[in-house]
């Protein structure tokens, strides 16, 4: 039977409307991809199935993609908890996330960007420096954490002066909370970290912490907590160290700052993917983030950088 001029035109139109759909869809995709990085509003994220190959320990994320990097997972999993993040994936030295003031107060020398274990990563002492406003973005008064990835870069073996090395300068509250490398102690070049007020200092030191630090080797996690009395750091999720009332006396009204790094240094390091957050890291949030590092392993300008096992 032939078919009516409305059966045709029903036929005609149904492939144009699944030819429609999937362009629109196809666009839909494309702009999604992209998109700027938002903070999620959910804060519940569920862990995906491991795949075969891959520990149950180490879940791999579909994270997204920011300036042609693939994102921090931790970015989704701590989403309501970080104050400041710095990816380092952009030559640009306005923060990627901001609870305050995202842009630096005051800046020394070049940015210079390498190859990172997320994306890129910031090349320390190289003359250069960034300073951020501490308000919104960390309180020292408060209860809080932050974490760091470092790598050395080119480091030199020194026979009589272990140069200092400032990684994190902090000032807020009339507090100061610095991570540094030892330096004048030969063979114990090691992690250090202080706070201090009103010229009291309460100091931690993980010996030897450096010594089998090489190019090219490994990413070390840093992770600092602190409270208003006590401040607790360790180095690859392990060897946690504590100082106990380190901030003597009353707070002042000092305009705070974050420094990255403090001064310029004669070695250089790799930093990469700085993250403070409002409330200290659990063990088990620290051991998450440490293992972060085995999932998204990239080729660095010095060969290829691993996680050192734990």
């Amino acid at each position: 039977m032939k078919a009516s001029p409305q059966e045709v035109l029903h036929e005609n139109v149904r492939p144009n409307l699944w030819i429609f759909a999937v362009a629109a869809l196809s666009v839909a995709v494309a702009a999604a991809a992209i998109l700027p990085l938002t903070r999620p509003q959910d804060a519940t994220w569920a862990t995906p199935a491991s795949t075969k190959g891959e520990s149950a320990a180490m879940p791999l994320w579909s994270a997204p993609v920011v300036n042609g990097a693939p994102a921090n997972p931790a970015v989704l999993k701590f989403s309501r908890a970080i104050s400041f993040y710095m990816s380092f994936n952009q030559l640009s030295r306005v923060a990627t996330m901001s609870d305050g003031v995202g842009a630096p107060v005051r800046y020394q020398g070049r940015l210079l960007l390498r190859h990172g274990l997320y994306g890129h990563a910031m090349l320390a002492g190289n003359q250069s420096s960034i300073t951020y406003s501490a308000k919104g973005n960390i309180d020292l008064s408060k209860s809080g954490s932050l974490a760091v990835w470092v790598t050395p870069y080119q480091w030199k073996n020194v026979r009589r002066h272990v140069p200092w090395m400032m990684w994190l300068d902090i000032k807020d509250h009339g507090r100061e909370l610095i991570v540094a490398r030892e330096g004048n102690r030969l063979n114990h070049e090691a992690v250090e970290f202080w706070g201090s007020s009103f010229g009291n200092k309460g100091k931690g030191v993980f010996p030897g912490s450096t010594i089998s630090w090489q190019d090219g080797q490994w990413w070390h996690l840093l992770v600092v907590d602190w409270t208003p009395h006590s401040i607790s750091a360790c180095v690859d999720g392990k060897g946690w160290q504590q100082v106990s009332d380190p901030w003597l006396g009353h707070a002042t009204r000092m305009t705070g700052t974050i420094k990255i790094p403090r001064e310029p240094v004669t070695q250089q390091c790799l930093l990469d993917e700085l993250m403070v957050f409002n409330r200290p890291l659990s063990g088990g949030e620290v051991w998450w983030l440490y293992r972060q590092g085995w999932n998204k392993v990239t080729h660095s300008s010095v060969g290829k950088v691993g996680v050192e096992p734990k």
